[in-house]
């Protein structure tokens, strides 16, 4: 018995041994594949190195003042793959969360807007430089200038071979790429209709403001109020809706009057009286808000097509006009905005300020509008802008940005567009440089 446990032991044993030797075996096996590994990521990196010391490179910008520290200056060296500058004009108007300001001028640490509405921080510019660059221009007469390598996270529509079924894909593509597709029109379409297509944005989520006037209100006189009082008319056919808002008188039996309590009091206040005009604060309220303002606006000065798809804002105040673009624009919808010459009895008059989009929101409270108002799923084409032509417009100064999540908002209609594809794991180094540093050369 004690025979046979003392050969088990000495099996065990032998076992062990041998693993161990595999063990060593493998481990020297790892070590070399390690090195060969090392030597190989040295190789490519002395290659790289001796190519782009032979390059001939722009001269460096000179750096811009950081204006989140007093008294320095920053230059920043971003050292990432050649896929680095996909840039934008430099004049390209950008929405920030300290307002509007220009592509150019953009630096590290300010804030721009995602497509969700939200802000994304820039992480990194690359400094303007001249760049080859194309116009592109999307349906509603839209617009952007990039240079033929800047991206666009779009859609394509394919048809699978054999079928007559079309899907709709997810594209990461360049300018040059889009400028190469063969692109297909119906008659009776406003835009390309197999078109490379980028989404439009959610709401711009802007916080909600104090506002003296009620927006809705606010939307309601200027679209038909009296310029020097509270007041505000009404046809007879809509007084019953318009009542609860105030004294309603009718005079001549066409025409209701509807005065509301102190309105006038906080449109003096707010500098409104004989100045019909959308102060900023409420521009930049929040979605509610805003969506608020536009319905009263669209319930007064507002119409809706025969077919209850499109609508449309006109005015004589100009400024008015663009105001219900912007308001209709924050809010995620395709805009169209002209000023056009007015008539009266044949002759010309002011100009007339004229706002068209399909809605995909409840624009009215007016029961009677709402019910024209067809379904506010649309399709495709409020939900998406299509590509429309591709133009080289020779060459432009052009920076590229680095922003959080990828995507963001370009141009006065809050064009989805994409950063760089650099990412966190380029090296981006930024090294502070004093007032005296050309004594350390």
């Amino acid at each position: 018995m004690s025979t046979s446990l003392t050969k088990r032991e000495l099996d065990q044993e032998q076992r062990l041994i041998d693993l161990r030797a595999a063990n060593a075996s493998l481990m020297r096996q790892l070590a070399k594949a390690k090195a060969s590994k090392e030597e190989l990521v040295l190789a490519v990196y002395n290659a790289a190195k001796e190519a782009a010391l032979s390059l001939e490179l722009p001269p460096i910008v000179a750096p811009k003042h950081d204006r989140r520290e007093r008294g320095a200056e920053s230059a920043i060296a971003v050292l990432s793959d050649w896929q680095l500058a996909k840039a934008l004009d430099d004049d390209t108007p950008i929405l920030t969360t300290s307002g509007w300001t220009k592509h150019g001028a953009l630096v590290p640490g300010d804030y721009v807007y995602g497509p969700d509405g939200f802000p994304k921080q820039v992480l990194g510019v690359t400094g303007s430089r001249p760049q080859e660059c194309f116009r592109v221009v999307f349906d509603r007469d839209v617009e952007l200038i990039a240079t033929g390598d800047h991206l666009w996270a779009g859609w394509r529509r394919y048809k699978d071979s054999g079928s007559n079924v079309y899907h709709r894909r997810r594209m990461l593509w360049t300018t040059d790429k889009i400028a190469s597709l063969k692109l297909t029109q119906r008659e009776s379409r406003r835009y390309i209709e197999r078109a490379f297509h980028v989404d439009l944005p959610q709401p711009l989520e802007f916080p909600v403001q104090n506002l003296s006037i009620d927006p809705y209100i606010l939307g309601v006189w200027l679209g038909d109020g009296y310029s020097a009082s509270g007041r505000f008319c009404s046809g007879l056919q809509d007084v019953e809706w318009f009542r609860q808002f105030g004294d309603t008188k009718i005079y001549g039996g066409r025409i209701a009057v509807i005065r509301v309590p102190r309105l006038y009091e906080s449109l003096r206040d707010c500098g409104l009286i004989n100045n019909k005009s959308i102060p900023p604060e409420y521009l930049m309220a929040s979605p509610i808000q805003r969506l608020a303002l536009l319905q009263g606006l669209m319930d007064t000065d507002g119409t809706i097509s025969s077919e209850g798809g499109l609508c449309s804002f006109s005015s004589t105040n100009p400024l008015l006009a663009s105001g219900v673009a912007w308001l209709a624009t924050s809010l995620g919808m395709k805009v169209s905005y002209v000023t056009r010459q007015g008539k009266l009895n044949g002759q010309p008059h002011r100009l007339v300020g004229i706002v068209e989009f399909i809605p995909h929101y409840q624009v009215f409270r007016l029961p009677r509008k709402i019910q024209r108002l067809r379904s506010i799923d649309s399709g495709n084409q409020t939900r998406f802008r299509f590509v429309q032509s591709v133009e080289s417009v020779g060459t432009r100064s052009a920076q590229c940005l680095l922003v959080e999540g990828g995507l963001y908002l370009a141009g006065d209609q809050l064009v989805v567009t994409h950063n760089t594809t650099a990412t966190y794991n380029s090296e981006i180094c930024e090294q502070r440089i004093e007032k005296y540093a050309d004594k350390a050369s």
